[in-house]
């Protein structure tokens, strides 16, 4: 990579930086066009190669994700709710939720095929995950602290509930509840 006069290549340097910041921000096409640059550049270069191979394979995942999601979602739904086949629903909703993190519909699938399941830590596992990333959800916290308070784990349902009275002040069955998982924390 040095040029005749023993200096560093500077705009292949450049170009690999630019390439390889472009692959980390998932931006794939620019990343290509900077990794194709420096192949032609220095064509005896191995690793240019394989980083240009591999952002064309990362390109083509992508673009292959952006199709399937909405099928994994539909036959997630379908298994689960039309069909109620739990444990096939689990597997496909598995898939959908570890593609699409941040999603509610992938979170609430997986968590209901887990609670179908009877596999309530992970339900409660999936409901925090999501939590983490959107933290007022209050569909999901609603969910989240019935599982805790069905399993009488009243230190996280008192949690739980204390963000949904904020969120939702005033509604009669959140404030017996968390009285109720106050009272039994406490003894």
């Amino acid at each position: 990579m040095a040029s005749p006069s023993g200096q560093p290549n500077a705009k292949a340097e450049e170009y690999l930086d630019k390439g390889k910041r472009a692959l980390a921000g998932g931006e794939y096409e620019y990343a290509i066009q900077y990794f194709r640059q420096l192949v032609r550049m220095n064509p005896a270069q191995e690793e240019y190669r394989k980083l240009l191979a591999h952002t064309e394979l990362e390109r083509a995942k992508s673009q292959v994700n952006v199709f399937t999601r909405p099928l994994f979602t539909l036959w997630a739904i379908l298994l689960v709710y039309v069909l109620r086949m739990r444990e096939a629903g689990l597997k496909v909703s598995r898939v959908l939720a570890k593609s699409k993190p941040g999603s509610r519909l992938a979170a609430s699938l997986y968590a209901t095929c887990c609670m179908g399941a009877n596999k309530l830590e992970e339900a409660a596992l999936t409901y925090e995950a999501f939590l983490r990333e959107k933290p007022f959800n209050e569909g999901a916290l609603e969910k989240l602290s019935k599982i805790y308070y069905d399993r009488l784990d009243f230190v996280n349902a008192v949690r739980a509930l204390d963000v949904l009275r904020k969120l939702k002040p005033g509604n009669p069955e959140i404030d017996k509840m968390y009285d109720t998982a106050v009272t039994q924390k406490y003894t």
